[in-house]
Parts: structure tokens; sequence; C-alpha cells
């Protein structure tokens, strides 16, 4: 299924075998069980939902073994599956978001809409569970832009959900299941509305350039 403007909710299915996200973040936390992760975490504000000993573990991971996992299995993610989803060149979320959705606490702190926070009303999301998702332990994003009608995200391990998330408000609820959810996101540009600027993203606080947020598919 190819990506249309306006951008449309759907899933599909990768193989877990060619592309172990699961395991990359397992040797990162050096956990056995991520959806039993301890919640022992005062609920999460904007300041702090990135700033957890878990996140900070996994972009250190990240930053340690660069090569392996960003210029191998999220890099041959995209060109295998992202790219062509396009049918024009595409730019691509250099290092993705890491989410932890804690029992009892939440993964995001505010609902929005990415536009609210420097983004390009283009972009195209992607939402990597490596965790069941599901309920109240998910993204719960709205059918239509305004419309405030949310819904969860429901999806599994080996599926990857396009969402229109720079134009419809979305967040998270208290998760009040019995299952910590862990993800990953990334954000997809078609080039032709690429424009360099010194904006800074607030979650990675890189700036919105290629070379910093932004990775060219051959670059």
């Amino acid at each position: 299924m190819k990506i249309i403007y306006p951008i449309k909710q759907y899933k599909f299915q990768y193989n877990t075998l060619l592309y172990p996200f699961d395991q990359a973040v397992t040797d990162a936390l050096n956990v056995k069980y991520l959806s039993r992760l301890n919640s022992d975490y005062a609920e999460f504000t904007l300041e702090t939902e990135q700033k957890s000993n878990y996140h900070k573990m996994w972009y250190k991971y990240v930053d340690d073994n660069y090569n392996n996992f960003v210029n191998s299995l999220y890099r041959n993610f995209i060109l295998n599956y992202i790219i062509n989803l396009f049918d024009e060149p595409i730019i691509f979320q250099t290092k993705p978001t890491f989410r932890c959705h804690l029992i009892g606490n939440k993964a995001v702190a505010n609902w929005h809409k990415d536009m609210q926070y420097n983004h390009h009303m283009a972009e195209v999301n992607f939402f990597l569970p490596i965790t069941r998702a599901f309920e109240n332990n998910t993204i719960w994003i709205e059918s239509e832009e305004n419309k405030g009608d949310f819904a969860p995200i429901e999806a599994n391990f080996g599926e990857c959900v396009v969402f229109p998330g720079a134009t419809h408000m979305h967040g998270n609820k208290l998760n009040d299941t019995t299952q910590t959810r862990v993800s990953l996101d990334f954000r997809v540009l078609p080039k032709r509305y690429y424009s360099p600027n010194d904006r800074i993203s607030k979650v990675q606080g890189k700036r919105f350039i290629i070379g910093d947020y932004w990775s060219e598919i051959n670059g």
C-alpha cells in the first residue's frame, strides 16, 4: 500500500527474524521481559518523559552500537520496507525515538500534534511496538484532524503502524493494563517538502536538517 495524502492509518507486517528490534532493545536494557519493566517512576512530565534510566540506556546503546543498529538494522528496514511505500525520494529520522509506557504511567506526557513541536505537516509517523500495544498502554489518536474521536492504535511486535501524527491529535492514557509497552517510532518526509532550518526537535534536541535530525536514503 502506497503512502498518499491525506495520510490514513494502517499497519503492515515485517520479518522479525531479519529485523530483530526486540533483541536490540533487550540488549540495551539488559532485561529479559520488556513487558515487566520496573514501574517505580513518578508520572512522566514533558521534561522527564525521555529521561528515565531506560531511555538513557537505550540511547547510549544506539550511540555505542551505531554501525550495527543505525547503519544496519534500522537503515536496512528503511531501505527494504519504508522506501517502497513512497513514489518519490524521502528523508527519514536519523535515530528512532524510544518509548516506554510503564504500568501506571504514560510514555508521552502531553496530548499533541507533532506540528506543535516544529514538525512539518507532511511528515509520516511510523510506530514499531516491541511489546504488545493495546488498550491504555498504547497511543490514542483521532480518526480525522480535530475530530476528537480518539481510539487506541493496537499492534503486536512484527507490525508497523503508519499514522498522521503531524496533523492529528494523539497521546497516552495512564497505563492501567498489566503490561508495559515498549516501542520505537520515527518520521519520514518526502524530500520535496524539505526546507533546511534551525528549528529544534523537542525529543532529541536535533536541528531539522539533513545530517542531524534527518538523513537521506542514499546519504
